[in-house]
């Protein structure tokens, strides 16, 4: 991208928003969401709140009849990027807010991610993932909520953010176009890397944050599994895409996941975030933390250390 588009960039002084949430089997929840974003601060004529359902094979009957939202389908390919990219191809904002169904969004969050946009002069802003434990207060639930989703590191130190919480330009889409859709897992990561290396600027806006819940054990290592074949085929889809998609893979890696078995790390990230552990719980998430590498390990070979 060349430096006078850079420099020409600007925002609208109230830009149109739009809100694509992809649903797939989670009504109940998306139904929540969808009223936390109808309390916006945000001026409700100034956003659109679009979702797409995924071949869902639940009742989407309460979802569907909700009025003042758009509810499409997306049923050729079973991808979440695919149904973020059916809900681009109608969406009217000139910018482009992605959140996943089982996120919940602060009530200024459109108002600080769109505010931080335009003030930072930026065309992607990743916002924070706060992690809410159960009252169970799990090993899987504590060892999810240091390791996953960490929006500021993966934005500063990498250039690169996730789907669950971004505000998107809609000069990015105009100049490299729309997810991967065929990729089931680490489409964003890889899309965010492009933007970057095209010249687009990524920051991280704290205050525009939602809250997700940490996955219990089974769903943590159901994750492990389809991050890892995820890493696998975004690496092949790069190695096949054309010379402008390509980009180094060395983003798409981020920290090496034997990274994630330091007990001090792990130790100060769950006292920074203010949950109560003790050596018991340690030595549990340390053991989820094992048969989440196992669980990786199956699904893609692990990157050698830098």
């Amino acid at each position: 991208m060349s430096n006078e588009l850079l420099n020409n960039y600007s925002l609208t002084s109230s830009p149109f928003v739009s809100v694509i949430i992809p649903l797939y089997n989670d009504s109940k929840r998306v139904v929540k969401l969808i009223s936390a974003l109808k309390n916006q601060s945000y001026p409700r004529k100034s956003f659109e709140i679009i979702v797409v359902n995924n071949s869902s094979m639940d009742d989407l009957s309460n979802v569907s009849k909700i009025s003042d939202i758009i509810f499409i389908n997306e049923n050729n390919t079973q991808s979440s990027y695919a149904a973020r990219n059916r809900g681009i191809k109608i969406a009217k904002g000139e910018i482009l807010c992605f959140l996943d169904s089982d996120c919940l969004p602060d009530r200024h969050w459109i108002e600080n991610g769109s505010k931080t946009m335009k003030s930072s002069n930026a065309h992607l802003v990743g916002g924070n993932v706060i992690f809410k434990i159960s009252k169970e207060a799990t090993a899987a639930e504590y060892y999810d909520s240091v390791t996953n989703m960490q929006a500021k590191r993966n934005i500063q130190e990498l250039g690169v953010t996730t789907t669950a919480n971004l505000f998107l330009s809609r000069q990015v889409i105009d100049k490299i176009g729309i997810f991967p859709e065929k990729l089931k897992s680490g489409a964003d990561i890889y899309y965010t890397a492009l933007a970057v290396d095209k010249g687009f600027k990524l920051v991280y806006c704290p205050k525009a944050y939602v809250l997700h819940p940490a996955r219990k054990f089974k769903q943590l290592m159901k994750k492990a599994h389809r991050v890892g074949s995820g890493k696998r085929k975004v690496t092949e889809y790069i190695d096949s895409a054309p010379a402008e998609k390509k980009i180094s893979t060395r983003k798409l890696r981020g920290r090496h996941p034997f990274d994630h078995l330091n007990p001090v790390r792990i130790w100060n990230n769950v006292k920074g975030n203010g949950n109560k552990i003790n050596i018991v719980k340690l030595f549990q998430i340390l053991f989820v933390s094992y048969c989440y590498l196992f669980i990786l390990g199956l699904s893609k070979k692990l990157p050698e250390k830098n």
